[in-house]
């Protein structure tokens, strides 16, 4: 079987509206790992995706001491 996102604990930044959410679904169902998943709209870009959810993670870590 090969490696996912959530085998190595990342996440998974898409676009893909029509098969990322039924992929995760079935690996929960399944019991496996699942990545924590964004589902981006075509007006943000991925830099400014990317730019958000590394604010967001370091404002947990300071609260949490994790992410």
């Amino acid at each position: 079987m090969s490696k996912t996102p959530a085998d190595y604990g990342l996440v998974l930044i898409s676009r893909d509206i029509k098969t990322i959410p039924t992929f995760a679904h079935a690996r929960v169902v399944a019991g496996l790992a699942r990545p924590e998943v964004f589902i981006l709209p075509w007006t943000i870009s991925m830099s400014e995706a990317i730019d958000g959810i590394a604010l967001v993670a370091g404002e947990l870590y300071k609260l949490f001491g994790f992410c």
